[in-house]
């Protein structure tokens, strides 16, 4: 099955980051930034009690995630990798 993103997926319009389905119960909405993320936490606050708008799930629980970005470098010394870590 594939699903596309919707540029509405809560209702009264706005796109989280990351939604979390659960299916024995509410959906966990999760909202990230890079540092300095300076908007991450109201984000996150403005999104509880909203509406999903493809199924109605009330928005409960919401993460507010801000990270940065370090690079890995390599035994022979390259940067073959890069990941993401909580700030």
């Amino acid at each position: 099955m594939q699903r596309r993103l919707s540029p509405r997926a809560v209702k009264g319009g706005g796109q989280p980051d990351l939604i979390v389905r659960n299916p024995r119960g509410a959906p966990v909405v999760v909202e990230s930034g890079y540092v300095p993320a300076r908007t991450v936490e109201q984000d996150a606050v403005a999104r509880l009690g909203r509406e999903l708008a493809d199924s109605g799930d009330a928005i409960e629980q919401c993460l507010a995630a801000p990270t940065a970005t370090f690079g890995i470098r390599t035994p022979a010394g390259s940067r073959a990798a890069w990941t993401t870590s909580p700030a």
